[in-house]
């Protein structure tokens, strides 16, 4: 198998609901407060796929594309706010939410 790599991508559906809820309970200051939930973290397509392949115990194999017009290197959502506000984390590793991901479907 092989997976064509050109941008980064993530998420964790139990982190994004605990943050919903955590909003529903925040003081007042969170009234009009625009959250970034995110993991805090980045992580590349390889280590996605290095993920899926100890996960699926597949042999997936990156072929390196050229780079696109507007591609860009890392991307890395900065939480700050919430956890302040909030009193939000993420708990969930990316690890944790791909193989629950993997087993659903």
């Amino acid at each position: 198998a092989e997976a064509k790599l050109a941008s980064d991508k993530k998420a964790k559906v139990k982190d994004v609901v605990e943050a919903n809820i955590a909003s529903c309970f925040a003081p007042p200051e969170a009234n009009g407060q625009i959250f970034n939930v995110a993991g805090g973290t980045s992580i590349s397509l390889l280590n996605i796929i290095h993920a899926i392949n100890k996960i699926q115990k597949t042999k997936i194999q990156p072929i390196f594309a050229p780079r696109r017009q507007g591609d860009v290197d890392k991307t890395c959502g900065a939480n700050t706010l919430i956890q302040n506000i909030c009193r939000w984390r993420p708990k969930y590793s990316f690890e944790d939410g791909l193989k629950k991901t993997i087993e659903y479907f």
